[in-house]
C-alpha cells in the first residue's frame, strides 16, 4: 500500500509538472519523478492486489535447483576453478580497468551527436539518445577512475601488511589523543579484514558501474529501436494507408502512437526472450544476457542503496527530453572563417571574414549544419517544406535542397539568386549571395530552413561591406 501511495504521488507530481510553463525548478523535479515511480513500481509486493493479479497472469514457478536443468551436476574441478578465478580477479579487474580507461578518454565524445544527426532523427530523439550517450560515457570513465583509485589503496593495504604484519603498534602511540583515536584499529586481524573489505568494495563498485552502464545501453539501444521503427511505420506504411483511406492525423500525434506501439511490442518480445522456456530463446539469451541480469537481480536483491544506480537510465533519458547535453534548436552559431585557427573543423555556418570587400558572400554551410536542418525540415517545419525534403537523403542532390528549402535575406530583403554549389570533399554546400546592389556599411546576413516569408529562426550573420567605388 505505501508503495502504491507513492507512486500516485510521483504521477500527480508528473502531472504538474506538465501543467506547469516548465519553470527550472519545476523541469528538475521531472526525471526524479519518473524514476522514483519506476523504482515504486518494480517493487510493489506480491501480496497487494496488484502483485496477486500479476500471479493470475504469471504464475511464479519454485526455484530452480540448477541453472541449466539439462546439465548434470557441477564437477569439482569446475568449482574449484572458479574459487581461484576469485581469488586473483584483481589482477583482471586492474588490466581490464587500465585498458578500458585508456580507450574512453580517447572516445570523442562531440562526435556522438554528429553521427545521430547525420541519421535524420527527430531534434527531440537526437536529445534524449545524446544526452544519455554522452552521461554513459562520463559515468564509466569516472567509475573505472574511482575503481583505480580503490584498487591504489588496496595495494597499498596489501604492501604495508607485508612490511609490517602486526599492523597498528599500540605501545608506540604517544598522547592521549593517539591511543583513543586508533584503539579500535590495534586488533591483531585489522589488517586483514581491511584488506578483505576492500576486496569486496572494488569488486562491488566494479560490478555495480557494468551493471548501471549495461542497463543504460539497453535502454538507449530500444529507445532508438521504437524510435526508428515508429519513424518508418508513420512514414513508410500507416501514413500512406491512411491517406488513401481519407484520413488526416498530425504527423506528431501519428509518431507518438506508432512509437509508444513499437515499445510495447519490443517490450513483449524482450519479455518473451528473457523467460522463455524454449531452446532457441535459452540459447539467444546466453550467456552475456544472461550474466547482466545477475548483476541486475543480484544488486536489488541485496539492499535499496545497491539499487538507486539502476535508475540512472530513466533519469538520464527524461533529462536528455527536456534538458539535453547537445543544442537542437534550429537556431545555430555562426563564426569567421579568418578567425578560427582550423576552418576545416567548422560544425556551424560561416563567412570567408566580417568584412566583405568583393560583390558576393561565400555562405559555408558544414555538413553537420545541413543534417541539424534537415531534421528540423522533417519533423518541425510546416507541411509545405516537407514536400520538398524528401531529396534530403541524397547527398549529391544538396544543391537542390538548399535551392527549395533554404530562404535567404540580406536585412530585410529577400535573395531569390542564391547559387548554391555541394562541395566535392563531403555533404556540405557552399552559397553565393550577390551583394553588389547594398551601399558600403554593417548588414546581416539571414538564412532560414523552414522556408518561411519572413525570418524566424536558423542563422543570421552581420558583416560589414566595404565595396571600392561607393
Amino acid at each position: 500500500m505505501p508503495a502504491i501511495i507513492l507512486s500516485v504521488t510521483a504521477l500527480s507530481a508528473i502531472f504538474l509538472v506538465f501543467m506547469a510553463k516548465w519553470e527550472p525548478g519545476w523541469v528538475l523535479l521531472v526525471p526524479f519523478s519518473l524514476s522514483l515511480f519506476l523504482y515504486l513500481f518494480l517493487r510493489i509486493s506480491e501480496r497487494s492486489k496488484f502483485g496477486r493479479f500479476i500471479d493470475r497472469l504469471w504464475t511464479l514457478g519454485r526455484a530452480p535447483r540448477s541453472f541449466d536443468p539439462e546439465q548434470g551436476e557441477l564437477d569439482p574441478e569446475e568449482v574449484e576453478y572458479v574459487h581461484n578465478i576469485r581469488n586473483k580477479s584483481h589482477e583482471t579487474e586492474i588490466v581490464i580497468s587500465v585498458g578500458l580507461f585508456a580507450g574512453l578518454v580517447a572516445i570523442d565524445v562531440g562526435s556522438v551527436d554528429d553521427w545521430l544527426w547525420s541519421l535524420s532523427l527527430a531534434p527531440k530523439a537526437v536529445g534524449v539518445i545524446a544526452t544519455a550517450i554522452k552521461i554513459n560515457i562520463w559515468a564509466l570513465r569516472i567509475g573505472v577512475l574511482v575503481h583505480l583509485l580503490l584498487r591504489c589503496l588496496w595495494i597499498g593495504i596489501v604492501g604495508l601488511g607485508f612490511s609490517y604484519p602486526r599492523g597498528v603498534n599500540r605501545l608506540r602511540l604517544f598522547g592521549p589523543f593517539q591511543r583513543r583515536m586508533y584503539n579500535h584499529l590495534t586488533a591483531p586481524d585489522a589488517n586483514i579484514r581491511l584488506t578483505i573489505q576492500m576486496e569486496r568494495l572494488c569488486s562491488l563498485q566494479y560490478a555495480t558501474l557494468m551493471c548501471s552502464v549495461f542497463s543504460m545501453f539497453a535502454w538507449i539501444v530500444m529507445l532508438f529501436a521504437c524510435v526508428i521503427s515508429g519513424r518508418y511505420m508513420a512514414q513508410s506504411i500507416v501514413g500512406p494507408i491512411l491517406s488513401r483511406l481519407g484520413f488526416y492525423i498530425q504527423d506528431s500525434v501519428l509518431d507518438i502512437v506508432l512509437i509508444t506501439f513499437s515499445a510495447v511490442l519490443l517490450f513483449a518480445f524482450w519479455s518473451y526472450i528473457r523467460v522463455g522456456s524454449h531452446a532457441i530463446t535459452r540459447m539467444l539469451r546466453q550467456p552475456i544476457i544472461e550474466i547482466l541480469y545477475f548483476f541486475r537481480g543480484t544488486l536489488l536483491s541485496q539492499s535499496i542503496l545497491l539499487s538507486i544506480p539502476l535508475a540512472m537510465p530513466p533519469l538520464c533519458l527524461a533529462w536528455g527530453f527536456h534538458s539535453p547535453l547537445v543544442d537542437v534548436d534550429e537556431q545555430l552559431d555562426f563564426v569567421y572563417a579568418d578567425e578560427v585557427s582550423n576552418a576545416n573543423r567548422i560544425d556551424v555556418p560561416y563567412i570567408l571574414s566580417s568584412v566583405v570587400k568583393g560583390p558576393v558572400v561565400q555562405l559555408q554551410l558544414p555538413a553537420k549544419a545541413i543534417s541539424i536542418w534537415q531534421a528540423h525540415i522533417a519533423n518541425e517545419c510546416g507541411s509545405e517544406t516537407k514536400t520538398n525534403s524528401s531529396i534530403t537523403d541524397k547527398p549529391d542532390e544538396l544543391d537542390k535542397f538548399a535551392s527549395e528549402n533554404l530562404r535567404v535575406w540580406i536585412d530585410q530583403s529577400p535573395m531569390n539568386g542564391v547559387t548554391w554549389i555541394q562541395v566535392a570533399s563531403g555533404a556540405s554546400l557552399r552559397g553565393f549571395i550577390e551583394v553588389s546592389n547594398f551601399e558600403n556599411g554593417l548588414h546581416t546576413l539571414y538564412v532560414d530552413p523552414c522556408n518561411d516569408v519572413y525570418f524566424k529562426s536558423g542563422v543570421s550573420i552581420p558583416f560589414y561591406l566595404s565595396l571600392e567605388g561607393q
